[in-house]
């Protein structure tokens, strides 16, 4: 009973590690100049807006297409828009019509 205890701490300590490690810092790719594309949200040294990646990603694409399609992307690049689309909508309320 204790090591079955103990494995399901180790587990949970795992998880909450790899979650903190895996958490990405969209700021770091991502940027909004009025200079560039209306200062719509860009993926940084890009004029690649965030929504079009998140709609392409949500149309179905692939990671490894946009990477092909967009030579100077990273994988950082495309999850940045994804973390950048969760967090600009997290505390989003919506009513109903």
């Amino acid at each position: 009973m204790i090591v079955r205890s103990r494995s399901i701490i180790l587990n949970a300590i795992k998880s909450i590690f790899l979650y903190k490690i895996n958490r990405m810092n969209w700021q770091e790719y991502i940027a909004s100049d009025p200079e560039i594309m209306f200062g719509k949200p860009c993926i940084k040294g890009t004029r690649i807006p965030v929504d079009l990646i998140v709609e392409k990603l949500a149309n179905g694409e692939i990671i490894e297409y946009l990477l092909t399609a967009y030579p100077g992307l990273t994988r950082e690049d495309i999850l940045a828009c994804l973390q950048y689309a969760a967090e600009a909508i997290r505390n989003e309320t919506i009513y109903a019509a």
